[in-house]
């Protein structure tokens, strides 16, 4: 997953930074202004935070290794 920041031009929403994504690709987009949830629950504002501690680790690794030690 990727999370960015962008702004709206008039005509398209433009990311404010390079974002390396295959061309093509599906995406599923959600706009609200940011730093709001757009609903007021402030649970849902956690969403996505911390995420980056995870970045380049693969979910089925980390789960097999965790539960090696399992008895």
């Amino acid at each position: 997953m990727v999370r960015l920041t962008a702004h709206y031009n008039g005509k398209v929403i433009v990311p404010d930074e390079a974002v390396q994504l295959p061309e093509g690709v599906p995406l599923e987009v959600t706009v609200r202004p940011q730093g709001r949830s757009g609903n007021g629950d402030p649970i849902l504002e956690l969403s996505g935070l911390g995420m980056e501690v995870w970045d380049g680790i693969d979910p089925v690794e980390y789960q097999r290794r965790e539960r090696e030690g399992w008895e």
